[in-house]
């Protein structure tokens, strides 16, 4: 089925640090980040899915009104964890890799595939075995229910089940099978 339409827009978006560096050295850089993220998520009109936080890049599964609002999203949040970064770091320069990825989402199975390819990147990377456990994430939200006040439920989340506790129940059992494929 296909989930484009005039106005929803859904897209994979993936920022690099420059040549591959680290950009998250510890928890407060990741705070910061989120918080950014949270405020010009709010500032564009964007609706943030599914995300992940890894050492040298990020995932985000968005949904918004044009290509343009994810531009200016990453441009404005990254932008100024760059300047902060850089202060608090003593550095100077590019934080970023150019031009962020920006992958157009047009059916439903592509934007599930997305999704779980986000969360179980920090399994993949090996540094955790169950994604649950990863706290820079948004399966926290979707296996555990935990509000992080940036993931939005996606139409095809919503549909899991008719309670929180049943979705979340559903996605763990999909999120494990998809897991079981990997291995």
């Amino acid at each position: 089925m296909k989930i484009e339409s005039p106005d929803h827009i859904y897209a994979h978006l993936i920022c690099r640090g420059r040549n591959r560096e680290e950009i998250f050295h510890w928890d407060e850089d990741r705070w910061l980040y989120l918080t950014l993220l949270r405020e010009n998520l709010n500032k564009f009109s964007v609706k943030l899915y599914a995300w992940v936080l890894m050492s040298n890049h990020v995932h985000l599964l968005v949904n918004g009104g044009s290509t343009t609002a994810f531009s200016d999203l990453l441009r404005r949040t990254n932008g100024v964890y760059a300047r902060r970064f850089n202060r608090t770091k003593g550095r100077s320069g590019a934080v970023w890799q150019e031009n962020p990825r920006i992958q157009p989402i047009v059916f439903d199975d592509y934007f599930i595939a997305c999704q779980f390819y986000i969360e179980l990147n920090p399994v993949r990377a090996a540094l955790i075995e169950d994604p649950s456990d990863y706290p820079w994430s948004s399966c926290l939200y979707h296996a555990a229910g935990r509000s992080d006040h940036l993931t939005s439920p996606s139409p095809w989340y919503s549909a899991l089940g008719d309670t929180d506790a049943g979705r979340q129940k559903a996605y763990r059992r999909l999120l494990n099978e998809r897991l079981r494929v990997q291995l």
